[in-house]
This record gives structure tokens, sequence and C-alpha cells, in this order.
């Protein structure tokens, strides 16, 4: 499973896509601080909820929805 972070990326969607992140500050999981490297790294618009655990989607459904609905606009 660590090969997973090997693997080189072949390609990355174009600049002209907007991207989006929700960073769960709670993660115990994937290191916030992590996941807020990789959100930068991408340049997405990154919500974070404050104390949410790595399962987001369910803990926080409707932060998690106000995301997908802003993005889908």
């Amino acid at each position: 499973m660590a090969s997973a972070f090997d693997e080189p990326v072949a390609e990355t969607a174009p600049t002209t896509v907007p991207k989006y992140a929700v960073i769960p500050t709670g993660d115990h999981a994937i290191a916030p601080a992590a996941e807020r490297f990789m959100a930068k790294r991408a340049h997405a618009d990154i919500t974070e909820i404050p104390g949410a655990s790595h399962l987001v989607a369910l803990s926080q459904p409707a932060a998690v929805t106000s995301v997908i609905e802003r993005a889908a606009r």
C-alpha cells in the first residue's frame, strides 16, 4: 500500500479545472498538514472543518455538501 505514494503521476488535471479540498482538522489517519500541503500544491479552494475526523462526509455532511454544491456551480 505504501507503494502508492511512490508511483509517478502521469498526467494531472489541467490548471483551468477548479479543484476543491475539504480538510478535517481532527483527522488522525492523514495529517491535516499533509492534506493542506497537497491541496495548496493543487491550487485547490480549501475548506477546513475544525475538529472533524477522517470520516468528515459522515460526521459533517452539511459542510461537505456545501463544498460539493459550490464546486458544481
